[in-house]
């Protein structure tokens, strides 16, 4: 069973490109079971684009910011990196493109076993779309069994697929307690770590390739707050298998992201001790298990 990042890969689709079709990387579900988002629907939607190659999602969570999977942007150039936002069909006209002006890595991720895969770009210049509410220290409800949750991306709409919409999609899943995610074991997900993840699913429903950063979110008193980040899974809506998450208000990450934004773009320094938990076959990078984030 193949665990990936859902991150599309600019470098294949550029390749076909050529043959006129968008190849990704490890091929998987756009937001699999889902349907297109309404214009407008999600305005905080952020697409990170590479050679004008959408290859990850984010969320608008500031004028200037950018939230994503750390997996998505690590080692990355800045200068090679844009963010188009105001777009539902990236295809369309309209909307900003925006240069990314700096990246700025959780300090305690960990590629090898995929933990705080969060990140923030420093936007060139403002955007003029509204920003999405995060979680806070308040919120761990929204984790509990049943909670439903909606994920929206431009990833491949099914395990396999060559081709990524232009359209985004979204599809409605259900939070699953920490205690059945980490008691998967036997399904491959020894490398969820409850402290900084978060797993969601439903039948057929998931998020796929090329929705890594984007993100996962609950409608709150008539708000939509965000919850997690895109990050790994294996596959895209294998039953018994659910998505797994980034948890955007885990301590060390809320801290990252609030602290980053507050001083302008001086990464802090790391709000948590270095882990050392085994992992099992939960490498984020990608092994021999198939293991790895969904990029």
């Amino acid at each position: 069973m193949r665990v990936t990042s859902k991150l599309a890969s600019v470098g294949a689709a550029l390749a076909a490109a050529v043959a006129t079709t968008v190849l990704v990387q490890h091929p998987a579900q756009a937001i699999v079971g889902g349907e297109q988002a309404a214009e407008g629907q999600y305005p905080f939607m952020a697409s990170l684009q590479e050679d004008d190659f959408h290859f990850c999602g984010g969320s608008v969570v500031a004028t200037e910011w950018v939230l994503t999977a750390a997996h998505c942007v690590e080692g990355a150039k800045p200068s090679d990196q844009d963010v188009v936002v105001g777009k539902t069909d990236l295809a369309a006209e309209g909307g900003q493109r925006v240069a990314v002006a700096a990246i700025h890595v959780h300090p305690d991720y960990d590629p090898d076993v995929g933990i705080h895969d969060a990140a923030l770009l420093k936007l060139a210049e403002p955007v003029s779309v509204p920003a999405i509410q995060l979680a806070g220290e308040g919120d761990d409800d929204l984790e509990a069994e049943g909670t439903p949750l909606t994920v929206a991306g431009w990833g491949t709409e099914f395990f396999g697929s060559p081709v990524t919409p232009s359209h985004l999609k979204r599809a409605d899943v259900q939070a699953v307690a920490d205690d059945r995610c980490a008691g998967m074991t036997g399904n491959g997900l020894a490398g969820f770590d409850p402290d900084t993840e978060i797993c969601a699913e439903e039948l057929l429903a998931d998020s796929c390739q090329g929705d890594s950063g984007g993100p996962l979110f609950h409608e709150l008193d008539g708000r939509l707050v965000q919850i997690g980040i895109v990050s790994w899974g294996i596959g895209c809506a294998f039953p018994g298998f659910p998505g797994v998450y980034a948890e955007v208000n885990n301590d060390s990450i809320l801290a990252f992201i609030t602290s980053t934004i507050a001083g302008g773009g001086n990464a802090p320094e790391p709000t948590s001790p270095e882990q050392d938990k085994p992992k099992g076959n939960g490498n984020a990078g990608g092994n021999g298990n198939g293991n790895g984030p969904k990029k």
